[in-house]
């Protein structure tokens, strides 16, 4: 079969405001005007299906008789929306403003006169335009899917089937959260060393500190950031003062499976399934918005997506699922008791498994420079102990650890202080794979290089019908679902691979944001809970009892 599908999406509302913010426009380099729809969405879909009848042994063996077996195959092209969030989070400063009474003068008497106005007071100048606007709406580009699929499908025996399914899917287009004002990296200036043991002198000799390459922080007498030393802001030069967010179509992303699986659909009182699944997934970007803390909404250098591709977040190289469900024979050759006894139960199951999410260590610190620190990843120790990871601290040319005194106290330089004085960086532990990237230095550890704990699962329902009546007209039905069987407390992110945090209050009513390993802890080097399951809120079995009458 053959088929050819054009889709349009029109553009909504309130993305069409973009337009009130022209004034803060840079020809050439960022215009605010109606952003343009997306007109050459065509969908072509083509399949095939071919149920042959072999001759000879093998062939017999692989097509049985006609009906028996099939192979199918097919290609497709899909379109899916923009979801609206990508585009109500970045309305104009014209639409989208906080005001207090102390911006807008009104300190005296600001509720008898009326409090906030009702409408948005638009900044008038370019100046005020421009500092105020945080973020910028694309061309609407609609991102796809292209799916290839093939499978061989055999009938073993009456009411068994096996599968062989191969699936390619090619994902483009795909929204990726981008800083436009964000800074520009320059590589050949990240040249900050890391040592796994305090260096010497002589090994730093002639090498350049954080203030020679102008990435520092400079602070006055007391303490106070006087002056934030990184890479210019590609738009600060236009007076841009925010991040102006936006959403880029220029994600990818590629996935193989390859899967087997057997069914034996219900008869005499049993039916079964079970699959097996290889696959692996690959992408730039998983995250549009900061849906997780263990995999950065952004990129380490957004700029530069080539750096980005490895393993998603999602891919799952084995998973394994089987399901049952059982009835227990009538007995009716026996008497009333006996059959009310056994008789009537039902038991369905299902057991799953697969490996566990891939997540990215993080540094916790603009280690680039690019004046954004959700994606700077770290230094891979490949000699060092398999999930662990270390903090680093700073020292002066001649290899002596960084110290400050502060009100007649002196106490050690952290890292992340853009000292000007650091020449290099030492590992609070040597052992450690993960090694925090410091200010200045160049993080060499790959996107999604840390796989999380596997899990598996059994989930049962049990059924008990009592039937009366004439031919068994009433039933009534208990029964219990019961979550995690065997009780096992399986010690992953979220409890059951969850990549995403919580906002929760503990006992005292204090916001715990995140909880267990999917908080910011989980993913951070430096922290003493970095890769550690203990601190997780892990479930346990669950029962849900239940009756029916059926009539």
């Amino acid at each position: 079969n053959l088929g050819l599908r054009y889709e349009y999406l029109s553009l909504p509302r309130d993305a069409q405001l973009q337009a009130l913010n022209s004034i803060a426009d840079v020809p050439g380099l960022i215009e605010f005007r109606v952003p343009k729809t997306d007109k050459n969405n065509f969908a072509p879909r083509v399949g095939l299906a071919y149920s042959p009848e072999f001759g000879g042994r093998i062939g017999r063996l692989i097509s049985g008789k006609r009906g028996q077996s099939s192979f199918r195959a097919n290609f497709s092209i899909s379109y899916y929306e923009t979801f609206q969030n990508l585009y109500l989070l970045n309305l104009p400063p014209q639409f989208q403003q906080e005001q207090s009474a102390a911006v807008l003068g009104l300190t005296a008497n600001f509720l008898q006169n009326g409090g906030v106005p009702p409408t948005p007071i638009p900044p008038n100048t370019i100046e005020d335009a421009r500092g105020a606007t945080a973020s910028f709406i694309t061309d609407a580009v609609q991102p796809y899917n292209m799916a290839w699929t093939l499978s061989y499908q055999r009938e073993l025996t009456p009411g068994t089937l096996l599968e062989l399914r191969y699936l390619h899917t090619a994902g483009r287009h795909l929204p990726v959260q981008v800083r436009l004002n964000g800074g520009v990296v320059d590589n050949s200036r990240l040249v900050i060393p890391t040592f796994l043991t305090n260096p010497t002198a002589g090994q730093l000799a002639g090498r350049p500190t954080l203030g020679d390459v102008g990435l520092d922080i400079v602070r006055d007498e007391n303490g106070d950031v006087v002056a934030n030393n990184r890479f210019p802001a590609r738009l600060g030069s236009s007076g841009f003062a925010g991040s102006v967010t936006s959403f880029e179509p220029e994600g990818n992303s590629v996935y193989d499976a390859g899967s087997v699986s057997i069914t034996r659909r219900f008869a005499n009182r049993f039916a079964f399934t079970g699959a097996y699944t290889w696959s692996k997934a690959i992408d730039n970007a998983t995250n549009e918005l900061f849906s997780s803390t263990v995999n950065p909404r952004r990129g380490q250098d957004a700029f530069d997506l080539r750096n980005e591709r490895s393993l998603s977040a999602i891919d799952v190289p084995h998973r394994f699922v089987a399901s049952l469900n059982y009835e227990t024979p009538a007995f009716r050759k026996y008497n009333g008791f006996v059959r009310s006894l056994l008789g009537g139960w039902q038991v369905s199951g299902i057991f799953q498994t697969q490996s566990g999410q891939l997540i990215t260590p993080q540094s916790g610190i603009d280690s680039n420079r690019d004046r954004d620190a959700a994606g700077d990843r770290t230094i891979l120790n490949p000699n060092g102990t398999p999930g662990t990871g270390t903090g680093v601290f700073p020292v002066d040319i001649n290899g002596n650890r960084l110290t400050v005194t502060e009100g007649g106290v002196t106490r050690f330089v952290d890292a992340s202080e853009g000292d000007s004085r650091t020449a290099a960086y030492v590992a609070l532990n040597p052992n450690a794979e993960y090694i925090q990237a410091g200010l200045g230095a160049r993080a060499n550890a790959g996107r999604n290089t840390l796989r999380t704990n596997g899990w598996n699962r059994t989930d049962a329902v049990f059924l008990k019908n009592f039937r009366f009546g004439g031919e068994g007209r009433y039933t009534f039905q208990f029964g219990a679902e019961v979550g995690n069987l065997f009780n096992q407390r399986i010690r992953t992110i979220g409890d059951y691979g969850s990549p995403f945090f919580v906002n929760q209050n503990d006992q005292n009513g204090t916001n715990q944001f995140g909880i267990g390993a999917v908080s910011f802890a989980f993913p951070d080097v430096t922290s003493p809970n970095f890769n550690d399951y203990s601190v997780g809120n892990f479930s346990g079995r669950t029962i849900q009892l239940r009756t029916k009458f059926i009539f």
